[in-house]
């Protein structure tokens, strides 16, 4: 019935042989199959079986059992398995007869954690095994194992300079610089972007004019190893006061696009960085709050800085040094500004006409973050924010009240958004109502954004009041065309014999929208339609 190559019986095959008769019964087998029992064509598409795996990659189960089954799904399978690993437990696992893992005790938030030793000689059939696991890693996640010096050693001498993941794009490391042995063998040359939190054991000193910490020196250190072995890095994050012997380091990236750092000591020296990276788009800055025996620079000492290139700018930190750091920055194509400070109305009103003066063409989101200060009762929203109106191009808008501060908006407020932002996505409005939402704007002020904001798909406010609803019908909505997705409803919640009567005359203004409770700020989300 198989077709079979014909030699003498005694014969032993060679490998060829053994090759060529496997493929031969396999072909005349498949062939003889019904057409019900065969395979669709597609899952012989290694592109098509790997992107069905991307797709349930929740589901490890599945994708275990699918590596087991056939050559064909094991290949895919493995890939997305160990495409992500949040730590060295499951790579070094592999290494049975030479890693042991040792309790080792509890952790800064109550866990348990180890250390991974080595206690004997690796084995080559396991290191090949580990090897191979290792090449499917894409990103990987520091975890809260350990990993001595010694281990460390002996597994750089094994990989023979070569990293432990070659494949490796995308790399996270949080954890002590006593720690740290492990991290120079995760450079790869692949990496793209890297984040790194290198912290010292030590209780850090704010002295601005004593030397840097050691975990500044590490940090610089290991830039340097990591530019020596991945110089196409695009997206750097740091956590780093921005000492000299940090920034010398990061300037010789010279594809990066992406920098993170904080807590910043001095933002005039971040400047001085941006303006050696030609490539650079995004800048996130969180200035340190403490002041050291070296005052602060101020506006007049920060360099007026071009950054051409730059896209996206998010700033925290203390309010007067925030500020002074916008207005130090020149971005003609700036896109999206995200602010984070202190409520004084001065700084704000002052920051947002720099805003408007040197950002008001190219930008078109905004996100502004009050942080509880002197000024956080009964502020009002055009006071503070008005001049924002004059930046028409503004597509996303988000105003958040931090913690106890508040803003009051009126339904004056929401004509003026919806006149002056025509384009408008996105709108969030701080969440500063009592529960009952008597110091909120009323239901029917949302009639402008709904008349006016034809693109908008995300709406975030506060609970609005229910008080033009009471009584028998609702009152009539002018037909207007809105595509609005999705309202988050923020802090209290409507009387209960009001509630229905709202949920139906949101849906007359939007009606392809979802809206979202909150019965708290922070509390439970509940789907209502």
């Amino acid at each position: 019935m198989y077709a079979s190559i014909k030699r003498p019986s005694n014969t032993p095959l060679t490998k060829r042989q053994l090759t060529a008769e496997t493929t031969s019964r396999s072909t005349t087998m498949s062939a003889e199959l019904p057409a019900a029992n065969r395979a669709h064509h597609v899952w012989d598409i290694t592109e098509v079986v790997r992107e069905i795996m991307k797709q349930n990659a929740s589901d490890l189960e599945t994708l275990a059992h699918c590596a087991r089954v056939s050559r064909g799904l094991s290949e895919p399978a493995l890939e997305v398995l160990w495409e992500v690993q949040h730590c060295l437990d499951k790579v070094l696992g592999l290494l049975r007869s030479s890693f042991k893992k040792v309790p080792c005790g509890i952790n800064r938030f109550g866990l348990s954690h180890h250390d991974l030793v080595l206690c004997d000689a690796i084995t080559d059939e396991e290191w090949a095994r580990m090897l191979r696991y290792a090449r499917l890693v894409r990103v990987f996640v520091s975890g809260e194992e350990r990993v001595d010096g010694l281990a460390a050693t002996v597994l750089a001498w094994r990989l023979n300079g070569q990293p432990l993941f070659p494949n490796l794009k995308q790399l996270t490391w949080t954890g002590s610089i006593e720690g740290s042995a492990m991290l120079p063998l995760l450079f790869s040359p692949m990496l793209r972007n890297v984040s790194l939190s290198l912290v010292t054991n030590e209780r850090p000193s704010h002295n601005t004019s004593a030397m840097p910490p050691a975990s500044e020196y590490v940090c610089g250190t290991a830039l340097a190893i990591l530019h020596s072995r991945a110089p196409n890095v695009i997206g750097i994050e740091l956590w780093t006061s921005a000492s000299l012997c940090t920034v010398d380091r990061i300037v010789n990236f010279r594809y990066l696009s992406s920098l993170n750092m904080g807590p910043v000591d001095d933002p005039g020296a971040v400047l001085e960085l941006c303006r050696s990276l030609p490539r650079l788009t995004e800048l996130t800055l969180d200035i340190a709050y403490y002041i050291g025996v070296k005052p602060r620079p101020t506006h007049s000492q920060l360099p007026e800085t071009l950054l051409y290139c730059l896209r996206r700018l998010t700033l925290s930190g203390p309010p007067g040094i925030v500020v002074s750091f916008v207005e130090a920055v020149h971005a003609p194509f700036l896109h999206l500004l995200d602010l984070k400070f202190e409520a004084v109305m001065d700084l704000w009103k002052r920051c947002l006409e720099v805003i408007l003066a040197r950002f008001g063409a190219s930008l078109r989101n905004f996100t502004a973050g009050l942080e509880d200060g002197r000024e956080v009762d009964n502020c009002s929203f055009h006071d503070w924010f008005s001049s924002l109106y004059n930046m028409r191009g503004l597509r996303q808008v988000s105003i958040e009240s931090l913690y106890e501060t508040s803003l009051n908006i009126v339904p004056q407020d929401l004509e003026d958004m919806a006149s002056a932002w025509p384009q408008l996505r996105f709108l969030g409005l701080p969440s500063s109502v009592e529960d009952d939402g008597s110091s909120a704007f009323p239901i029917t002020a949302l009639q402008s954004l709904a008349a006016n904001c034809p693109r908008l798909r995300r709406l975030a406010i506060p609970l609005p009041h229910h008080a033009p609803l009471v009584g028998l019908t609702l009152p009539p909505v002018s037909a207007s065309q809105t595509y609005l997705k999705e309202i988050c409803i923020l802090s209290g919640r409507w009387p209960q014999e009001m509630r229905e009567k709202c949920i139906a005359y949101l849906r007359l203004l939007f009606p392809c929208a979802n809206t979202v409770l909150m019965n708290e700020e922070f509390g439970d989300m509940d789907d209502d339609w």
